[in-house]
């Protein structure tokens, strides 16, 4: 990215103004649907034109925009539903106003970075207002449209900077490994302000009612309607990179609680829903977050920006990822007596490869009960297109795998042993895993193979002996955490 912050506005106030000259504009589904509705006969109600408006959060915007700047009387009331708000409008003056913008597909080419990047916004948006409609719904609540309107425009600024700053939001591609997403000091080095601080200031300076800003913004004492917006914004975002972060399962409990429910019920409900909600989202160059729920836990796609290191470059191991690759060897130390689930160990394993080690792509590999066959159960950093994400080889056409197999064995494929080894594998593992160097070692428990981790950094950087090292001690104690989970349950099924 050549533009430096100061390049940019230098305050929340400033970014407010450079937006206002710039109009809105909605994906052309939605206004593909609103023309099937203008054509359609007989009277549409607000109830049918509000299907529409609300999976479109820029529409949403302002409609409500417009409506609580209306002239108003002295007992009138502020506006947050957007039904309520179309009864208002009328549905007629509503298609004349704004049936009519600037469609997204107009300003971004298909399938380009900047597209993308926008979809992801506003699928986040929209999965944040399905969990926050269902889990209002289970809480009674006397008004789930409110707090479905507010999870849907909870990142209106961030909806905005894709849009109106395509170029400025793809230098931070993927978005969701940046620490741009969460932290506001990262923020205000790159926008001079918190992206929080701009939508307060966008969304005060547009009337936006304070009851809506409340529940976007929870405070400490916040009420339980903030809380679940608050939780299910928190949700949907997380679970764009996987549903295997610690804090998804926190915010999730805490539902819990405030429902008076089960964990478990409640997460069987958010798998419902961002199952239907996948359903019906249709851009394939966003998919739904429910693509990672059969790969529980840590699936999650991280496509590289082509600033990555070229791989000849030296790698330099952040001291972040060390405090990291400590802190997970640590955890899984301290939960050797079998207290973790297995989910949870293999989300410690997979943590401490990926953001300890640095390994960009790890596959978690089980061999089936007769011992022939290896098949992919987690796969990080590749998405559902990749090769790697159908990982499956015979042992039998491997004596590399099949040694492998034998006792807990690892190899670090190089440059140096390529010729010796790389005729081992088995077929098809190039069009697989690629041509590139990789870590690989087997998992055992009382001398009885659970599987194989594969991982490398896509031939992006090299791989280094430290790296090595404690790759094989985060699988060698990993395996016996895994082991400890077997032993425990083995001696609860004969209680």
């Amino acid at each position: 990215m050549t533009a430096k912050a100061s390049d940019f506005p230098q305050n929340a106030k400033q970014w407010v103004a450079r937006w206002r000259g710039k109009p809105l504009a909605m994906l052309l589904q939605t206004r593909e649907r609103l023309d099937r509705l203008r054509d359609s006969a007989g009277d549409p109600s607000p109830a049918d034109l509000s299907k529409i408006v609300q999976t479109d959060p820029f529409l949403s915007y302002l409609l409500l925009k417009a409506v609580n700047n209306r002239q108003r009387g002295q007992f009138s009331s502020e506006v947050i539903g957007i039904e309520n708000a179309l009864k208002l409008v009328g549905v007629q003056r509503f298609l004349e106003q704004f049936g009519h913008l600037p469609v997204i597909e107009e300003r971004f080419a298909s399938g380009s970075a900047e597209y993308s990047l926008l979809l992801q916004q506003i699928m986040i948006a929209r999965q944040a207002a399905a969990f926050a409609w269902d889990w209002a719904v289970a809480r009674l609540d006397l008004k789930p449209e409110e707090i479905y309107t507010a999870a849907l425009l909870h990142n209106q600024a961030w909806c905005q900077l894709a849009l109106h700053e395509p170029q400025l939001a793809v230098a931070w591609q993927p978005w969701h490994t940046s620490p741009l997403q969460n932290d506001p000091q990262a923020q205000q080095s790159a926008l001079n302000a918190p992206l929080s601080q701009i939508q307060d200031m966008l969304m005060q300076g547009d009337n936006i009612p304070p009851l809506l800003l409340e529940l976007i913004a929870p405070s400490a004492d916040s009420n339980p309607r903030a809380m679940i917006v608050h939780a299910a914004t928190l949700v949907s975002r997380l679970s764009v990179s996987g549903w295997q972060h610690p804090q998804l399962q926190d915010q999730l409990a805490n539902v819990a609680q405030s429902l008076r429910r089960e964990d478990d019920d409640i997460w069987l409900r958010v798998k419902r829903v961002a199952i239907d909600f996948a359903r019906v989202w249709p851009y394939a160059e966003c998919t739904a977050p429910a693509r990672w729920l059969p790969m529980l836990p840590g699936s999650w796609s991280e496509k590289r920006s082509q600033a990555l290191l070229r791989p000849d470059e030296p790698v330099a191991v952040e001291q972040g990822s060390v405090s990291v690759f400590d802190e997970v060897i640590a955890q899984i130390k301290a939960h050797l007596d079998g207290s973790l689930t297995y989910n949870q160990m293999m989300s410690l394993i997979i943590k401490g490869l990926q953001q300890g080690l640095q390994l960009e792509r790890v596959v978690f590999a089980v061999i089936n009960g007769g011992r022939q066959q290896l098949k992919a159960r987690y796969v990080v950093g590749a998405d559902a297109s990749d090769p790697l994400a159908r990982f499956e080889f015979s042992l039998q056409q491997s004596a590399l795998l099949n040694r492998l197999m034998q006792k807990t064995a690892g190899i670090w494929l190089n440059q140096d042993n390529d010729a010796q080894f790389r005729r081992h594998l088995p077929p098809g593992w190039q069009d697989c895993v690629g041509g590139t160097e990789f870590f690989a070692m087997s998992l055992f428990a009382a001398e009885q193979p659970i599987g194989l981790i594969v991982a490398d950094r896509g031939g992006r950087r090299p791989l280094d002996e430290l790296g090595y090292n404690r790759f094989k001690q985060l699988c060698l104690l990993g395996a016996q955490g895994l082991a400890s989970l077997a032993v425990k349950s083995a001696s609860t099924s004969t209680r």
